[in-house]
């Protein structure tokens, strides 16, 4: 197997949990003929990395249609065996110039719907150009992402898949306060053992709110800074409001986040 095609399935197989399989190569150092992606709803998608993607355009998904990336820009490459590459972004087209989808294209101003485009250029050999509309063979991973794309808020959702129960958010706890809910956008914490879904119980949700301490301290006033901590602390102190409570539903302020049960042990 060539350095090209070694590198390319280490680079797969760490940043997908993809695996791949050798199939009716030309002896034992023929390339690498399919890819084999688990169930998304298997693959861990880590929430941090997605939250600091910077993209200059819009978000994708990676090799196995799981997991966020950014989506490529026109001028940029794209494509290749398995889009390794990289995916376009709305409106382009990942355009082939040379024979052979291993070696890539860039992507192009086209209009319509994200398409990879195939066979030789107008002009170039007298081909047609022929556009193909990319179908993932494996259910999308289910998330919900917000990211600063280009000094834009941009948002990715995916339909949930099977087994995964309604997403927690303020609206749904209201209504249903001891509910089974995904977490996913709003969890804190990070437990591959979880799964993808993130389950946990709307009682397990909290909006946390910056407490009213108007307090303006310079670096050095110790004395402000000892009342600002006393504020605090008493405001951690006071009698809790229930997790769903309407006044805490009516406010713009704060955060809403759920935590999530510790693993069980394993090791009996």
């Amino acid at each position: 197997m060539g350095r090209r095609w070694t590198w390319m399935l280490v680079f797969l197989c760490a940043s997908s949990g993809a695996l791949g399989s050798g199939e009716a190569g030309a002896g034992a150092g023929g390339p690498l003929q399919a890819l084999h992606c688990p169930p998304c709803e298997r693959v861990h998608c880590p929430w941090r990395r997605a939250l600091r993607l910077q993209c200059k355009g819009g978000v994708s998904t990676g090799v196995c249609g799981c997991c966020p990336a950014c989506a490529r820009t026109e001028g940029e490459a794209c494509g290749g065996a398995w889009d390794y590459l990289g995916k376009c972004d709305g409106g382009l087209l990942c355009v082939h110039e040379e024979a052979g989808a291993e070696r890539g294209g860039v992507c192009r101003a086209g209009g319509g719907p994200r398409v990879t485009v195939s066979g030789p250029l107008l002009g170039g050999g007298g081909g047609n150009l022929t556009a193909k509309p990319k179908q993932s063979k494996h259910p999308r991973a289910p998330f919900i992402l917000l990211s600063n794309c280009g000094g834009k808020r941009a948002m990715v959702e995916r339909p949930e898949p099977e087994g995964c129960s309604p997403e927690c958010t303020q609206e749904y706890c209201q209504d249903h306060p001891v509910a089974i809910c995904s977490a996913r956008s709003v969890s804190v914490e990070n437990r591959a053992c979880r799964g993808s879904c993130l389950h946990t119980s709307c009682s397990s949700c909290l909006t946390l709110r910056r407490p009213s301490c108007p307090h303006a301290c310079g670096p050095s006033d110790s004395d402000c800074l000892q009342r600002f901590g006393r504020c605090v602390h008493s405001h951690l102190r006071a009698p809790p409001h229930p997790v769903c409570h309407s006044a805490l539903q009516r406010s713009s302020e704060g955060h809403f986040v759920c935590l999530l049960p510790a693993c069980p042990d394993q090791s009996g």
